[in-house]
């Protein structure tokens, strides 16, 4: 890490280069009713130390950790080559815009990104008061992998709210013996939606889904939210702004992005 003041470094995190939620939900629901491949990988805080700090790591620590991550450090080479590699693939990245943290990292590891989309970092909290990515992406028989901690439970979850979503593997995300086996369950099984709450290892994961022709969403603390009955995906409101609107009224968000316009599924 150099010295140079964080606000000196290049923005290439510019707000005019953001998709819109809406945008991102249309691309996604297109992509899985076109069977085409599509690839979500969202960048925050987790990403931004492993990527700064996870070289000097390596030769220092025995595992690197950051809220619930978990990264044994002698399969760090491993890792980042996967991982930089997924990101090189993404379709749309999601990262906070004009974030100085982010624009060092990637200027300072040489990662560009001029070849993805950009939406906002927490696109995964807004989807949700949107009644098309519940009736689109949740609602339908997709032939679904769950990868996560707490996938089991959310299994149940999304049993019980969405029963035609065809949830067909589901395993943990604890280190990376854990990514190298979701990414062979996904070359094997071939699905349709891969939903990824693995934290620094989404781009791995995302990638392994676009690789076998799947539509691959980093899908962040979905699971947390939804069954501590905060940001609910929803299925009571109506489609359209105003029914984004009133779902945010009762929907326990932390903050609230409108619905800009209708969606055109």
């Amino acid at each position: 890490m150099s010295d140079q003041p964080i606000w000196t470094f290049p923005n290439v995190l510019p707000i005019d280069r953001y998709l819109t939620i809406e945008d991102l939900i249309e691309r996604s629901v297109t992509a899985l009713r076109s069977t085409r491949p599509f690839a979500l990988v969202r960048w925050g805080d987790g990403e931004n130390r492993i990527m700064e700090e996870g070289q000097q790591a390596r030769d220092n620590w025995q595992a690197f950790q950051h809220y619930g991550n978990h990264l044994t450090m002698t399969y760090y080479d491993l890792f980042r080559q996967a991982y930089l590699q997924g990101v090189a693939v993404a379709d749309v990245l999601g990262m906070f815009p004009g974030d100085w943290w982010t624009c060092r990292v990637l200027h300072e590891q040489n990662i560009s990104i001029q070849h993805a989309q950009l939406v906002y970092a927490w696109c995964n909290r807004h989807w949700n008061a949107r009644r098309e990515w519940a009736d689109e992406v949740l609602g339908k028989p997709w032939r679904t992998i769950l990868v996560g901690n707490r996938m089991a439970e959310y299994k149940k979850w999304l049993a019980a709210r969405f029963p035609a979503l065809c949830v067909e593997w589901f395993g943990p995300m604890r280190d990376w013996p854990d990514a190298t086996t979701a990414c062979d369950e996904i070359h094997a099984r071939q699905p349709e939606l891969v939903l990824a709450s693995v934290g620094w290892y989404a781009p791995i994961i995302v990638h392994a889904a676009k690789a076998a022709g799947a539509v691959g969403i980093d899908y962040g603390h979905c699971p947390d939210y939804h069954m501590s009955d905060a940001m609910l995906p929803n299925t009571c409101c109506p489609r359209g702004p105003d029914g984004c609107a009133e779902h945010y009224k009762h929907g326990n968000f932390a903050d609230c992005i409108p619905q800009e316009r209708e969606i055109k599924l």
